[in-house]
């Protein structure tokens, strides 16, 4: 009796550690497929212009694109946005009022290829009165499609921009 109580608990607790195996295994995979969109960090000083890349690790083709990039501060704003190489043929559309952007191709010709590198181009104007910090960019609400306008799962990575302190009495620091 004994002996058949030991086979059923080992008989179920064996296939326990196999289901654990079989989702474990799947996540993975999942997660392996998931996309990732990385808003750039950089650097720049008060008055001066500044350019950073939002970029793309994709494994399928992406026919259009949809964030918001937000800008921790009031001082640090975006002048213009385009396409890269990566995104060439592709329309770009941005609202400087709310931080939207848009990007796609009605006709299907230009897409986004499986790949990584930079999808967008994003110059930066830093104000005069700006003072020395970290303000983080952030992109919210962001949606991949694909060809047949299904939603991409994404994982979004957000950057920041460094403000510099200018230079004492003109003197470059070492």
């Amino acid at each position: 009796m004994l002996y058949m109580l030991h086979a059923i608990v080992r008989k179920s607790v064996s296939r326990v550690i196999s289901a654990f195996v079989v989702l474990i295994v799947a996540g993975h995979t999942t997660a392996a497929q998931t996309d990732t969109l990385t808003v750039g960090s950089t650097t720049g000083a008060a008055g001066q212009q500044q350019s950073a890349t939002i970029s793309l690790t994709n494994a399928q083709k992406i026919a259009g694109l949809q964030l918001a990039l937000k800008i921790g501060a009031n001082t640090v704003i975006i002048d213009t946005v385009g396409a890269t190489t990566r995104t060439e043929g592709m329309m770009v559309q941005w609202n400087a009022k709310n931080g939207k952007i848009l990007m796609i191709d009605f006709a299907l010709k230009h897409m986004i290829e499986p790949g990584e590198g930079p999808i967008l181009n994003i110059r930066y104007y830093v104000a005069s009165t700006a003072a020395a910090k970290a303000v983080s960019l952030t992109a919210e609400g962001v949606v991949l499609s694909n060809l047949e306008g299904r939603a991409v799962p994404v994982v979004v990575k957000n950057g920041q921009f460094i403000i510099e302190s200018p230079t004492a009495s003109g003197h470059k620091a070492n």
